[in-house]
């Protein structure tokens, strides 16, 4: 059976170079749904998200697919996102219920700085029994964020308060910073809770990823992208000072207005 392969053109982040010392390699940094989850909605899509942008001109089919439990090859579109290192396989039609399948991920798999995965990699997962009876809950880590670097705001605060769940149930959290500047030592303060926090301490952009779960089903990865710099951005309140301008239209226009008048009009007319 024939598969599809659909390349998304979306802007992307320049990879993070890697510290001289260390020899590049392409790793994985999480699959979704998990190896060994259960009761997987019948339409989800699987995520898996690298260390690396990948190369997607040599990236096919044949290197990242899907087996059913018989071994056969899924018919999927394969998406891949560039600014999040995500490569999406998204299944042509629902998935079996209660059924078996196995996401495989071949070293032919490259990447544009960092190599190529050192060994194949083979993740399972097992779908519903039953026809779920609620959707996917929404993960929301709310818009990207700047962050001046030495400047008065010591880190960077993240909420997943704008989530939700259609059915209206109770929502669990779970963060991870899947990507950071080379050199970076930050760190989330807390990976279950509504908000977290962290502070940038190298230039660069910091990738962090939401994920949010209803009691049932895991809700698909949300990223949402910090850009740290010691300069700040067009329009931030150090630009603003330029208010200060308002003294050379205050002063002068008022003594003008004023003093020269009011003496023109008293003296000379008498």
């Amino acid at each position: 059976m024939a598969l599809r392969f659909i390349p998304i053109v979306l802007l992307g982040l320049s990879a993070c170079s890697s510290p001289v010392t260390v020899e590049p390699v392409l790793q994985i940094v999480s699959i979704s749904p998990g190896g060994g989850a259960a009761n997987v909605n019948v339409d989800s899509n699987i995520l898996t998200t690298f260390n690396a942008e990948l190369d997607t001109e040599s990236l096919n089919t044949e290197d990242a697919y899907l087996l059913d439990v018989d071994g056969e090859i899924v018919l999927t579109d394969l998406l891949y996102a560039p600014e999040r290192w995500t490569l999406t396989l998204d299944p042509v039609g629902d998935l079996e219920k209660a059924a078996d399948y196995t996401l495989v991920l071949t070293t032919n798999i490259q990447s544009k700085g960092k190599g190529a995965l050192l060994q194949e990699v083979r993740s399972s997962f097992r779908t519903t029994g039953e026809d779920p009876q609620n959707a996917k809950p929404i993960a929301d880590p709310g818009e990207s964020q700047f962050f001046l670097l030495g400047g008065e705001e010591c880190c960077v605060t993240l909420t997943g308060a704008a989530s939700y769940d259609p059915e209206g149930a109770p929502l669990t959290y779970t963060w991870s910073l899947d990507s950071q500047p080379s050199g970076s030592a930050a760190s989330l303060s807390a990976s279950d809770t509504i908000d977290t926090e962290f502070s940038p301490d190298e230039e660069g952009d910091y990738l962090v990823r939401l994920v949010v779960n209803d009691g049932l089903f895991d809700s698909d990865p949300t990223y949402v992208t910090v850009s740290a710099s010691t300069t700040p951005q067009p329009g931030d309140d150090t630009g603003d000072t330029g208010d200060t301008g308002d003294t050379g239209d205050t002063t002068p226009g008022d003594t003008g207005d004023t003093d020269p008048g009011d003496t023109g009009s008293s003296d000379t007319g008498s």
